[in-house]
């Protein structure tokens, strides 16, 4: 373990020039960095699903609604299927798509990024979670499937603090898997700051992978915000008060005020969004 643990923190400081790209121009378009950031991390359940009263087409107009009442300068979001993301696509004109499919590619699952196309990047990449990281819709150890990261640099506040945003959908059945997506978020951070890191997790915060994330200086932003929070994010399309098990996240590291945090809960018109509550935050530098 300790030998594959080194590779891959070796393999993790690599950057794959065509996913790291980044317009050359856009720094001279305008862009300003804004002054607060807005943050969503929002699993949306895949639209194949036999949900029958909450099938994909009696919610996608929830989905959007949240997203657009979130209005997020970044987005995570997990279990996107391309036809789900065209259908979303009037909600999500205004963003920027960061990350491969789960697979690679454009097919399949989608778990990245969305950037506001008026907020600068100033980089960005991603990586699986696996002992080839860079090689795309790869898997190792216990993972169920193949699961990945995909990352953003962008700039807050009238110093342009450089945030490193994550957002991730980690493995549900394999927990050394879980595991080792946190050590390599971490390793692929250990230099940068301020850190977020935002996704289905598929853990709580008393679980290794989350745990792992604050034994190192992080902090939930819905637990900075308001500390009695007990509700859980896993609604299983039935519980309107999410549920036990709090599984979605966003965690930040570094010089960052929680300005705002929420879980986005609740049935509309009698049902779920999704069987996943969406998280949301606002940070802005400390002073």
């Amino acid at each position: 373990m300790l030998r594959a643990l080194a590779l891959l923190l070796a393999l993790c400081a690599c950057r794959s020039a065509a996913d790291s790209a980044v317009d050359p121009d856009r720094s001279a378009k305008g862009e300003a960095a804004r002054a607060e950031l807005r943050l969503m991390t929002f699993n949306i359940r895949y639209g194949t699903a036999r949900d029958g009263a909450h099938r994909w087409e009696e919610r996608r107009e929830r989905v959007a609604a949240r997203i657009r009442e979130a209005a997020p300068d970044v987005l995570a979001l997990q279990e996107g299927l391309v036809f789900q993301l065209k259908e979303l696509a009037p909600v999500l004109a205004g963003y920027r798509k960061i990350g491969q499919h789960r697979e690679g590619g454009l097919e399949g699952e989608f778990s990245g990024l969305f950037v506001h196309e008026q907020l600068e990047v100033l980089d960005q990449g991603e990586f699986w979670f696996s002992e080839q990281p860079q090689l795309a819709g790869s898997q190792s150890w216990d993972s169920s499937l193949p699961r990945m990261c995909a990352w953003v640099v962008v700039p807050v506040g009238s110093a342009r603090l450089p945030v490193r945003i994550y957002g991730t959908h980690y493995d549900h059945r394999g927990a050394t898997a879980r595991a080792m997506s946190t050590r390599m978020i971490l390793a692929d951070s250990a230099t940068a700051d301020p850190v977020v890191v935002m996704g289905d997790l598929n853990a709580a915060e008393g679980d290794d992978p989350v745990a792992g994330y604050l034994s190192r200086g992080f902090r939930s932003a819905v637990l900075e915000h308001d500390p009695s929070v007990t509700r859980g994010t896993m609604n299983a399309f039935r519980h309107e008060d999410g549920g036990a098990a709090r599984i979605d996240h966003v965690l930040v590291r570094g010089p960052l005020e929680v300005v705002e945090a929420a879980i986005l809960g609740g049935s509309v018109d009698g049902l779920f969004p999704s069987d996943h509550d969406a998280v949301t935050a606002v940070l802005r530098p400390t002073p």
